[in-house]
């Protein structure tokens, strides 16, 4: 016979009120009391403490209060849903895990989760099209559709900054993503013409076509010499293309 109060009970009659789990057993432990009702102790766990919005474990000791909880199933309509409750040590950021309670880390939430500054700037800011890196500065600049670090927008060649000091003007040339000053972007187009021209005077050799038989012959425009069999160091230049 156990005495609870003035209460008496055989021992397989000590059930908890909410699940009817037997009590006071090896396995259940003691019962807990809460305004006269009997209890196991998760089910008394349930009725004091919240869960944690993160863990759903018990909260007994100390949390921070953020955001709101979900309503059950079978909540009324006009019922509002409580406030949400955390472990301080579950009140972290989804990314680096950093804690954010205190006050002292400013974070952002989300439907993803809850982010700190940092981590949230790295995720949403523009990629540097040079770099591929996150571009976390307060300005970047936009060129022909895409983002750029300005410091990635340099001159490849002297490393000259793309921001004239002087003027506050920019000052880049684009070629197939690799970036001139003024200078140099003239520079490299001299090269590229240079070894254009280079390429098509490689081959004293031009094609003709005879005008009475339509059949190709070559003309060394070096020697005068002239041949119907195409040359071996012929490289495709047609008269009319000079």
């Amino acid at each position: 016979m156990l005495k609870i109060g003035e209460a008496k009970y055989h021992p397989a009659c000590l059930r908890c009120a909410d699940c009817d789990v037997q009590v006071n057993t090896e396995k259940t432990g003691p019962p807990k009391i809460h305004n006269h009702v009997i209890r196991c102790g998760p089910c008394f766990d349930d009725v004091q403490y919240d869960r944690c919005m993160q863990c759903n474990l018990h909260i007994k000791g100390q949390f921070i209060r953020y955001g709101k909880q979900k309503m059950d199933a079978g909540a009324s309509n006009d019922a509002e849903p409580k406030d949400g409750k955390w472990h301080p040590t579950c009140f972290v950021c989804s990314s680096c895990k950093i804690e954010l309670g205190g006050g002292q880390t400013k974070f952002i939430a989300k439907e993803e989760g809850i982010f700190c500054s940092t981590c949230y700037q790295l995720a949403t800011a523009p990629q540097c099209k040079a770099c591929q890196e996150p571009i976390l500065d307060t300005s970047f600049v936009r060129l022909e559709g895409d983002s750029y670090h300005e410091k990635c927008l340099a001159c490849s060649v002297c490393h000259l900054p793309a921001r004239d000091a002087e003027t506050g003007q920019m000052n880049v040339y684009n070629t197939n993503g690799v970036f001139f000053c003024n200078q140099h972007y003239a520079l490299d187009n001299e090269k590229e013409e240079e070894e254009t021209q280079t390429f098509l005077n490689a081959s004293p050799w031009i094609s003709k076509v005879d005008p009475t038989t339509g059949d190709t012959f070559y003309v060394n425009e070096s020697t005068g010499v002239t041949q119907w069999e195409e040359p071996p160091d012929f490289w495709g230049t047609n008269l009319d293309d000079r």
